[in-house]
C-alpha cells in the first residue's frame, strides 16, 4: 500500500475522488462536482509542482 503522503497515495486518492464523482454523477449536487474537481486539479498541480522540485 502506497503512503498517503506519497505522490503517488496522493494521486490515487484524486483518482479514487474522481472517479466517485463521475460513477454518482446524476445523484450529486452541480456546487459538489465543482468542488470535486477543483480540489483534484489543485491536487494535480501541487504533484506538478513536486515533480519539478525534485
Amino acid at each position: 500500500m502506497e503512503d498517503e503522503f506519497s505522490a503517488a497515495g496522493i494521486s490515487i486518492d484524486v483518482i479514487d475522488r474522481i472517479t466517485d464523482t463521475i460513477e454518482n454523477y446524476d445523484s450529486l449536487p452541480s456546487d459538489d462536482v465543482i468542488v470535486v474537481l477543483n480540489e483534484a486539479l489543485n491536487v494535480i498541480r501541487e504533484l506538478l509542482r513536486m515533480l519539478d522540485a525534485e
